[in-house]
């Protein structure tokens, strides 16, 4: 029996609505009674006419899978969270992921710039290595099992992943199993399959993304097949630097591949870059039409040092100065070793003195990632937004070492804000619910509920009487934080709204989007008077300097943009990440700029 819509699985996970189909099943969103939380349930589509053993086959082969992508905790693949057995068919139960995959970007956007492709494979393979440690092989990696969530770059879909340890064998010589445009040619050819049929894919899906089209096509699937197995790649024309490491992907013989480990060294490698330099242009004229859309022109550089603070487990997601600049706080990811396993430890959260550029604490605390992370207005406390965990706070004493406590009835919190008298907490999740807590009594005080989408950014008006959030479902939203209502839905974006920030006056709110836009609304009308664009790029962070004059944003092309507020024109970039740059926050003094990014650093820029 097919699943419909407000069933309910083994009285616990309710279905909302189908998201995907494939050979195999469709992936319904649903939800989590129990555990309040968005869930992806995959339903394997039976034939009726099925004999009974081939039933049995096939529901054999979806425990198979659920088994082997449960051995997977790695931030780059989509986690299985439970089997739930139903009408005698298991159903996988896994995180819900809202974003596009990579096949729809290429669709809407064509080809994609040679670094920020060379970014996602970075992240894929990354997420391979781990999985191939754990003997799991995909098999069926391409562009539409890719998502891109926010600064997420995830594998989903292990539906037709075969375990390297061999412990069953259910899938029969010559079966055809995956998309013929990724295949590998000893995957056509039914013979062994071993972890390399995942790099050569992972090569056919890098390639698409940097040319627009597949390496290997045709009219037919014989067509597409016999080009496969008989002919060499296509030289690449975008890749630039790329271009000989995708040739070492579409090898023919599987041992002369990269291993994914290798890979990922490989690729991040291409994307370091030289000194760092700051990259500027004279501003134009302070006229512009309102609403404005601002494209970079020409650009002249200069030589600017920026210090580099590494040492972090896993990617940076979140960076915060203390209220007097003295200390900068980082969150960041659980981390994958070149082996692909786990780094241990609960040392998510560092802090770090300016001044000497050391790491001066690693906080006890997380275990999984700490997405967001804010001082308390008076720098007394630190509160850190976790994935699967509660939020914690810190006390901080000259030592930055005792432990933290939690706010319990929350968890997988994805954005924190303090209300600048600090009393109140606000924290956004992926459960699409805005809370305030009371920080006297370390109580929930309000649910906000609205958005249709994770919550990613909360922000408190200077004055505190507002509270903006941002969401996965394209939208601003503004609440009065007295009446706890919201009173403004803002519409505008066309894709998940990563980051809000108000203007140090209150007058100017600024929301960055995947949607590759920044715009700028004001506050009292409620209406956009500015659409800043650097020309291409997702936008996962912006933040305004402490007086009012610039905003910097941070995004997927692994740079950090700042503009001129009053004249809205696009005045630097700052260059020397090698992954997505995922948040940007000014030195109170407004001397210093730090950013956070995937490539597992933070770097301080000095402006002045």
């Amino acid at each position: 029996m097919a699943g419909q819509a407000g069933q309910l699985l083994c009285g616990r996970y309710r279905l909302a609505e189908p998201v995907g189909k494939g050979a195999m099943g469709q992936v319904w969103r649903g939800h989590d009674e129990i555990l309040k939380r968005p869930v992806a349930v995959k339903e394997v589509l039976l034939p009726e006419e099925l004999p009974k053993a081939e039933r049995d086959h096939l529901a054999a082969r979806t425990l198979r899978e659920a088994r082997a992508a449960a051995r997977l905790h790695h931030p780059g693949i989509v986690t299985v969270y439970d089997v739930a057995q139903f009408d005698e068919v298991p159903w996988i139960v896994m995180e819900f992921v809202s974003g596009p995959s990579l096949a729809e970007i290429i669709k809407r956007d064509g080809r994609l710039p040679w670094q920020q492709v060379a970014a996602l494979g970075a992240d894929l393979a990354d997420a391979l290595a781990h999985a191939h440690a754990a003997g799991v092989v995909h098999r069926d990696l391409k562009p539409g099992n890719v998502l891109l969530a926010g600064s997420r770059t995830v594998l989903t879909d292990f539906g037709v992943a075969r375990v390297l340890d061999a412990t069953t064998e259910l899938t029969a010589k010559g079966d055809l199993l995956g998309t013929p445009q990724y295949m590998a040619p000893e995957q056509i050819e039914g013979e062994h399959i071993g972890a390399p049929v995942d790099l050569w894919a992972l090569g056919a899906t890098l390639h698409t993304a940097v040319e627009g089209s597949p390496p290997f096509g045709g009219p037919t699937l014989t067509a597409v097949l016999a080009a496969i197995l008989t002919r060499p790649p296509p030289t690449p024309e975008h890749a630039g630097p790329m271009a000989p490491v995708l040739g070492a992907l579409l090898r023919r013989v599987p041992s002369q591949r990269p291993d994914a480990a290798a890979l990922t060294g490989q690729l991040t490698a291409l994307l370091q870059p030289g000194p760092a330099v700051l990259t500027v242009r004279s501003p134009g004229s302070a006229s512009h039409p309102t609403p404005a859309t601002v494209v970079p022109g020409a650009q002249q550089k200069t030589p600017l040092r920026s210090a580099v603070l590494d040492g972090h487990s896993g990617r940076v997601h979140s960076v915060a100065f203390s209220p007097d600049g003295r200390a900068l706080a980082s969150g960041c990811d659980q981390g994958v070793r070149p082996d692909g396993s786990l780094v241990k430890g609960g040392r998510r959260v560092r802090l770090w003195d300016v001044a000497s550029q050391t790491c001066v604490a690693g906080l006890t605390g997380p275990e999984g990632a700490a997405h967001a992370v804010a001082f308390r207005p008076d720098g007394a406390a630190l509160a850190s937004g976790n994935s699967g965990q509660p939020v914690h706070i810190w006390r901080l004493g000259s030592r930055f070492r005792r432990g933290p406590v939690s706010l319990t009835g929350d968890v997988d919190v994805v954005s924190v804000a303090f209300s600048p008298d600090g009393t109140l907490l606000a924290t956004g999740s992926c459960h699409k619910t805005v809370r305030l807590w009371d920080m006297t009594a370390r109580t929930c005080i309000a649910t906000l509920s609205g958005h249709s989408g994770w919550v990613h950014s909360v922000a408190f008006s200077p004055d505190g009487g507002t509270l903006t959030t941002g969401g996965g479902d394209h939208t601003v939203r503004i609440w009065d934080v007295a009446a706890r209502t919201c009173v403004a839905t803002l519409t505008d974006h066309s894709e998940i709204v990563r980051e809000v920030a108000f203007s140090p006056d209150g007058a100017i709110l600024a929301s960055g989007s995947v949607d590759k836009t920044i715009r700028l609304w004001d506050v009292a009308t409620r209406t956009c008077v500015a659409l800043l664009t650097d020309g291409f790029t997702p936008v996962f962070s912006v933040a305004f300097s402490p007086d009012g004059s610039l905003l910097a944003s941070g995004g997927a092309d692994s740079t950090v943009h700042v503009w001129e507020v009053a004249t809205r024109t696009h005045i630097a970039t700052l260059t020397g990440h090698a992954k997505a740059v995922t948040s940007v926050v000014f030195h109170p003094s407004g001397a210093l700029l730090a950013s956070g990014s995937h490539d597992k650093t933070v770097r301080l820029w000095r402006l002045q």
